[in-house]
């Protein structure tokens, strides 16, 4: 059954559209996007940080023999577009995009609740 999964999370093509979520008559626009993206390694000796790998454990480090296979959808993104109604003659617009790269808080289950981090933020006139 693992293994199953495993191939439909790999073999699965993610495809859509950004979905609008304001009415058609509105003077915003927001519109909500987002990619799923997963990655799966294996590491054949200890490394110090097991999917960013920074460097290989010394040979002399109990951690060395360590072996390990995971996946990880840390580089999952998110985000929101917004174009606000005009200011004067500009454009309004603005971004906000985010992912789960952003460390792990300090608990025992740290590996298992990423902290969101900000990729984009940005706010356009024209």
């Amino acid at each position: 059954m693992r293994t199953l999964l495993i191939a439909v999370l790999f073999l699965l093509p993610f495809a859509a559209e950004a979905v609008e979520l304001t009415p058609k008559d509105s003077p915003w626009k927001l519109d909500i996007y987002g990619v799923i993206l997963t990655n799966a390694y294996w590491n054949s000796s200890g490394v110090v940080g097991s999917d960013v790998p920074l460097w290989v454990v010394s040979k002399s480090d109990p951690r060395a023999e360590d072996t390990e296979f995971s996946i990880t959808a840390r580089q999952t993104r998110f985000g929101f577009r917004i174009n606000a109604p005009d200011v004067g003659s500009a454009k309004v617009s603005g971004l906000l995009e985010s992912d789960f790269v952003g460390g792990f808080p300090a608990s025992g289950q740290a590996p298992s609740f990423s902290n969101p981090r900000m990729r984009l933020s940005w706010v356009k006139l024209d």
